[in-house]
């Protein structure tokens, strides 16, 4: 039941008295009643007023909030992280397709066309179904590459990064379509395309591992951040980064430039340096990963580094 404030039982009890000692009953009415003490918007609707003959007086009130009546209906949080996803997906894979198709000079080129559709398509099945059994990693995923308490080392070499990595599609539509550099026969794009294939799986597999896969280095305290040593981390220290080497050069091959294959130098060194920061941050604040590096040696490349 809903408490009242002194000045509105005051008035309701007035209310009740005057119907009380009316010289008629009082018949079935409706009022409103407005008191200071309220919230804006708010008021007190007298929905049944009766005496009987024996003198008892019946109130039925109703509290209305005007408010409620014009509020919009407001979207869940899983809505909104859904909606996120989407545009994400669309306008990051939308940028690249607008360097490889710029670059190229054309936009007819089928191998760029069957590139972005996969890739979005893998995207989005892959996103909603994280959205679905792990929605604090998508929601981890969606944040800005460029966060506050992010280390300024690693904001810079984000920077960079994504810049190599558009660089590098611009490199691979320069050399396959505009200027025509490369030939590459098409069992080597059929290789190219289960290379990327397998990127995506270990892309995936990575994520359902680990949780905690920000874009960003820093420890995620408030989400009780844990070492993981399953999955592809059994192999590898830094499973993610070795898939997004097998993306650019899968993608790059698939796309039918040579050339493509030389920014994965370029993005191994980067990562390489990337590996460098976050180990530094792992290993000060997650207990347990000194003792994980230990077993599993390689950071990015099985056998070699």
């Amino acid at each position: 039941m809903r408490k009242l404030t002194l000045f509105r039982a005051c008035s309701l009890a007035a209310l009740a008295i005057a119907a009380a000692f009316s010289s008629s009953p009082a018949p079935a009415q409706q009022s409103t009643l407005i008191s200071d003490g309220m919230k804006p918007g708010q008021r007190i609707e007298i929905r049944d007023l009766k005496r009987d003959e024996g003198g008892t007086v019946t109130l039925r009130f109703q509290f209305i909030n005007d408010c409620e009546k014009d509020r919009k209906p407001v979207m869940s949080r899983e809505v909104v992280m859904v909606l996120r996803l989407i545009v994400q997906t669309l306008v990051w894979y939308g940028a690249m397709g607008l360097a490889l198709f710029l670059a190229a000079g054309t936009a007819d080129w089928i191998g760029a066309w069957v590139f972005l559709a996969q890739m979005i398509g893998f995207s989005l099945v892959g996103g909603l179904w994280f959205a679905r059994h792990d929605p604090d990693l998508v929601r981890e995923r969606l944040a800005p590459p460029i966060q506050k308490d992010q280390p300024a080392a690693d904001k810079i070499l984000v920077t960079v990064i994504i810049l190599a990595v558009f660089g590098a599609f611009v490199l691979m539509a320069l050399d396959a379509v505009r200027f025509g550099w490369s030939s590459v026969p098409p069992w080597v794009q059929a290789i190219g395309e289960l290379i990327l294939l397998l990127s995506v799986w270990i892309g995936f597999q990575t994520l359902r591992e680990n949780s905690f896969a920000a874009p960003v280095v820093k420890i995620q305290e408030a989400r009780g951040q844990t070492v993981i040593t399953t999955g592809p981390y059994r192999h590898v220290r830094h499973p993610m980064y070795a898939g997004a080497l097998l993306f650019i050069a899968g993608a790059s091959l698939l796309l039918g430039s040579w050339w493509g294959l030389a920014a994965v130098l370029v993005l191994a060194v980067l990562l390489g340096i990337r590996i460098q920061i976050e180990e530094t941050a792992l290993r000060a604040g997650l207990e347990g990963y000194d003792e994980y590096a230990e077993r599993v040696p390689c950071r990015l490349i099985p056998l070699v580094w």
